[in-house]
This record gives structure tokens, C-alpha cells and sequence, in this order.
């Protein structure tokens, strides 16, 4: 397990994060991740943060759901709490399919996951 700190995995373990991004499907895919990465991009601008890293989660479906987990080590305190208020506030574009949610402290059970689904590490 993990504090506030960020994010904690181990080969065969659970995982836990302190914001997830769900994206979901309702029949036809997966929405784009166009809008956050948007939001992701102003927000290194804004505080001159080189990257911010994710791991993806996924394939979770047979439509391409997967999961984005953020650990947001390489921030203060501040800019986590603005960084999550930010990705709450991310709206899907209008003829995206789908749906997208935001999940705080995200725990994933690694050994529930399905026999396809992979951890990767991502760099925004």
C-alpha cells in the first residue's frame, strides 16, 4: 500500500494510485484521451513540470476499456490537489463513445485483472 505519496507495484501485487482515469464503453468504444491530454499539457506548461507519468491498465474488455493510474510523485501537495480537480473537471468530447470517470486511490488487484491486461508505464 501507498500514502499520498504516489504509487506502489510489485511484480504479483496489488497496485494502488492516487488517481485513476476510468474509460469506459457502453457498446462502441472507449472515448478519447484528446481532452486530458490537453488538460496535461497546460498543466506541465503552467508549473514547468518536465513529465508526468501514468501506467495504463488494459485491455479490461473486449471494447477497449482500460484504466490510467497516476502516482503524481513529481508534484507538491498543491499541485496534486489541483491536478486531480483538473481531470474531474475533463469533459469527453460529444460524439466520443463511451464514458470517462475519475477514481480516487485507485487500487488495483493485479491477480483479478483479466489474462490479457498488461501494466504500462506512460509519459506524458
Amino acid at each position: 500500500m501507498m500514502g499520498c505519496s504516489g504509487y506502489s507495484q510489485k511484480a504479483g501485487s496489488d497496485s494502488t494510485f492516487l488517481v485513476g482515469v476510468a474509460f469506459n464503453s457502453m457498446c462502441c468504444g472507449v472515448p478519447s484521451e484528446t481532452p486530458m491530454k490537453l488538460f496535461i499539457d497546460s498543466f506541465k506548461l503552467k508549473y514547468d513540470i518536465p513529465e508526468i507519468l501514468a501506467t495504463r491498465i488494459g485491455p479490461l474488455g473486449r471494447e477497449g476499456e482500460y484504466r490510467l493510474g497516476f502516482g503524481l510523485s513529481e508534484m507538491n501537495a498543491l499541485q496534486k490537489k489541483e491536478f486531480i480537480s483538473g481531470l474531474s473537471n475533463i469533459q469527453k468530447l460529444k460524439d466520443d463513445p463511451g464514458s470517462i470517470r475519475i477514481v480516487p486511490e485507485m487500487h488495483i488487484i493485479i491477480q483479478e485483472l483479466p489474462p490479457r491486461a498488461r501494466l504500462k508505464e506512460i509519459r506524458y
